[in-house]
């Protein structure tokens, strides 16, 4: 039986491991990608006075162009960017093989494109993420009125851990929810929510709790059974606060999609271009600030007065 416990000093370790991660992060999500610069400063909502304090925009905009121009080579919807073939070379020359590939290619375009898939959007920040950071996490799952969904994850939010063929097989997702948001979560479900979160919800709903989804291979399971219990990744929701597992879930496969950059030996996360960058960027700026400086100085010089001529001024 899973010890909550345990799942909850997984995540105060593989968080203690990252720390000098996170200040990188912050320092280049500081220049290039400042509207999601909050991984070790804590903003209230709407606060944006770090963006004004900037003198240059020039890093932001170049991170943008690039993105846009990796979205439209890429992940274009007019050449397709999905293609699908038979393992098997000679199922591909059938023509009833082709013609079946063609349609469900087109449904599965059809599908992610979809505005209420919300692929397209987080797709623009899950590439930003790799341009600046060089680590992305998109979650993919069943949505309540659309057959897919998509979210791309905030670096401050997930962790990962690798297994021995360095694949990320672990994922700790960290979700902050107000008792309302856990309420119509799990509404009509199965779940051990506690006595605490149920009060909250009826006196202030709006009340937030620190969550976490721990999602990893399932150990033992019966494969002859189709059941959520018994599929090969599982998912346990965790309540932080009242140390409790709310539910149990599961998937066929994993549904989150790591991307990571460059790696360095020994290294989880990825090394970015915007990081490699990150001293040319913050040259700019400070070069920025002087001659803005100088120029200010150029059209409004200090005057220099002797202490008897104060009053003639």
């Amino acid at each position: 039986m899973t010890n909550v416990k345990e799942l909850l000093q997984k995540a105060k370790t593989l968080s203690a491991e990252r720390v000098n991660f996170e200040t990188k992060w912050q320092n280049t999500n500081d220049v290039f990608n400042p509207i999601k610069a909050n991984i070790t400063v804590d903003r209230s909502k709407g606060e944006k006075e770090h963006i004004t304090r900037l003198y240059e925009s020039s890093p932001i905009n170049f991170a943008h162009q690039l993105k846009s121009i990796i979205i439209g080579v890429f992940f274009n919807r007019s050449i397709k960017p999905i293609s699908i073939t038979a393992a098997t070379e000679e199922i591909n020359e059938d023509q009833d093989v082709k013609e079946w590939i063609t349609g469900f290619t087109d449904m599965i375009l059809k599908t992610m494109f979809n505005p209420k898939s919300g692929f397209e959007r987080e797709l623009s920040g899950g590439v930003m993420d790799d341009i600046v950071i060089g680590t992305t996490g998109t979650f993919v799952e069943e949505g309540k009125n659309f057959p897919l969904k998509y979210y791309t994850l905030n670096i401050k939010n997930f962790l990962i851990a690798e297994n021995d063929e360095g694949d990320v097989d672990y994922v700790i997702i960290k979700h902050k929810m107000t008792a309302r948001q856990i309420i119509s979560k799990w509404e009509n479900k199965k779940a051990n929510i506690h006595e605490k979160i149920l009060q909250a919800y009826e006196k202030n709903p709006f009340q937030e709790f620190d969550l976490q989804l721990h999602i990893f291979p399932r150990k033992e399971r019966d494969k002859s059974k189709i059941d959520i219990l018994n599929k090969e990744i599982v998912g346990f929701w965790v309540d932080e606060k009242h140390q409790t597992i709310i539910q149990e879930i599961g998937w066929n496969s994993m549904p989150v999609a790591i991307g990571r950059s460059e790696k360095a030996t020994g290294e989880v996360y990825g090394t970015s271009r915007a990081m490699i960058a990150l001293a040319d960027a913050r040259q700019i700026n400070e070069m920025s600030r002087q001659i803005n400086e100088a120029t200010e100085k150029a059209l409004n010089p200090p005057l220099s007065l002797n202490a008897t001529n104060v009053k003639r001024v």
